[in-house]
């Protein structure tokens, strides 16, 4: 007779676990703490000991995902959930725990795939917790350092992908022929992708066809000619890194249900292809970043041709490089984006990094009645900040249409020390009072209270403002204003 301590006896007692018996020899292999896989002990060796042996079948499984994936803390701060080596414990606890644990697919689903270990056991663990999370969507996560010996366990995988991420700088041989034997149509549970896939061919097809595809983020600047084939007009949010901002221009004009986009790019060193303009109904929120080598076109081309009625969060912002002249190429930017805030009436947040100057910014807010957050930074623009932007920003209540009217939170970065302090005085107190004096108003105020005002130098030497100044804003202060300087 087979001992109780003994596998053979578990598989005797439970037949239905008999199937997964192989399974024992990845968990013998993933066990190195202990040594010798130590074998469950029966069911019966804990009759009357622990009262948990009596819940119901789904109870357990129930208790054994919470147990294993709610996040906890981890060492170093960061929430983590349990590791593979901690969710194997569940099968070595007894012969029904282990029959509970191999048949709840929810257990298996780990953090991402593959999984990492050592050579040969990332090769079981990956290939068990595969097998045993069946039919389950999942996370995949493929990096420079993944054993390439791991992909082909990955890829007959690809119907289940919620989430696929590649990303490499310099990617094996082996790699393109391999993806591209997905059959089309695979990828029918695939949500979001994530890519930085260098010298991808031209007629890059493989997720094409994803009819769940949402976020996508394309990491491609500096390593590929080409962007894969995607279904452009399905996705909602849209990160994409290349260098030709015509490409990126094109692309954002396709995808007609996007929620939220953000580009990284180079300026043009083409004239832009002239394209009708492009309506972007449900687009809310769009940043643009751009490097630039001259004097020539840069962001008015997208601002140009995209129309988004329903934008709601705008930044903008250029990265020259060295050796470009200072305050020469974005002095003609305000008319562009004036216009195109002027198709953009729901504009809540717009920040705009060394791509107008301080004094354009009155003209420009002239078409923001929804805006209510502004930060602009000036690093590289000179600082040029001047009296006339803080008195355009005062409110003259006989006025017939005050500028900005919602604004509440206004951020300077690098504004340098060419105003006076009586400026900024006026602009915040025809924007503020306080509870009691709002309580007595006969009708209510036609701008918005300021809610904090910041001014931050980078580069520029910080602006510096006199005791009485600091003594006027701690009054302001205590009736709830934020404000630094």
């Amino acid at each position: 007779m087979a001992s109780p301590s003994s596998d053979l006896f578990l598989l005797r007692k439970d037949p239905g676990i008999l199937a997964s018996y192989s399974d024992l020899k990845v968990m013998q292999l993933f066990d190195t703490g202990r040594g010798e896989f130590s074998p469950a002990p029966p069911v019966e060796s804990l009759d009357g000991i622990s009262p948990i042996d009596s819940l119901p079948y789904e109870v357990l499984a129930d208790i054994m995902v919470l147990a294993a994936l709610l996040p906890r803390p981890g060492k170093w701060g960061y929430t983590t959930i349990a590791t593979p080596a901690e969710v194997l414990v569940f099968c070595r606890i007894c012969s029904r725990w282990r029959q509970v644990a191999l048949n709840t697919p929810r257990l298996w689903v780990w953090g991402e795939f593959p999984i990492p270990r050592a050579k040969a056991k990332s090769m079981a663990v990956t290939e068990l917790f595969l097998a045993r999370s069946a039919p389950l969507p999942i996370t995949v996560r493929v990096y420079e350092w993944t054993p390439c010996h791991l992909l082909p366990v990955v890829v007959s995988s690809a119907r289940r992908w919620k989430d696929f991420q590649l990303y490499y700088d310099r990617i094996p041989a082996e790699i393109n022929p391999l993806f591209t034997r997905i059959p089309t149509g695979t990828l029918e549970n695939l949500e979001t992708l994530s890519l930085r896939w260098p010298n991808l061919g031209s007629g890059f097809d493989v997720f094409q066809v994803a009819p769940c595809l949402r976020k996508v983020t394309l990491n491609m600047r500096g390593i590929s000619l080409h962007i894969p084939l995607l279904p452009w007009v399905q996705l909602t949010h849209l990160r994409l890194e290349y260098e030709s901002p015509q490409a990126c221009l094109d692309i954002l004009a396709r995808c007609t249900s996007l929620v939220s986009a953000s580009v990284l790019t180079d300026q043009w060193r083409e004239d832009p292809v002239v394209a009708r303009r492009c309506v972007l109904k449900h687009l809310e929120q769009l940043n643009i970043t751009m490097y630039i080598c001259s004097t020539g076109e840069h962001l008015g081309p997208f601002l140009q041709r995209l129309e988004l009625p329903g934008l709601k969060s705008l930044s903008l912002a250029l990265w020259d490089t060295p050796g470009l002249e200072e305050e020469s190429f974005v002095s003609w930017l305000a008319p562009a984006l004036a216009h195109f805030l002027a198709r953009s009436p729901r504009l809540e947040y717009l920040y705009v990094a060394d791509c107008i100057f301080a004094e354009d910014m009155p003209g420009v807010l002239e078409n923001t009645p929804s805006l209510t957050q502004l930060h602009l930074d000036l690093c590289n623009t000179g600082g040029a900040v001047h009296d006339d932007f803080f008195l355009a920003l005062v409110h003259d209540p006989a006025a017939p249409v005050p500028l900005a009217p919602k604004l509440e939170t206004l951020e300077l970065i690098d504004a340098g020390g060419d105003f006076a302090e009586e400026s900024v005085v006026q602009m915040l107190e025809s924007r503020w009072w306080s509870d009691d004096e709002l309580d007595e108003m006969p009708t209510a105020p036609g701008v918005a209270r300021w809610k904090r005002v910041k001014f931050h130098s980078q580069l520029l030497a910080p602006k510096f403002f006199d005791q009485t100044f600091s003594e006027n804003m701690k009054k302001y202060e205590l009736q709830g204003l934020e404000i630094w300087y």
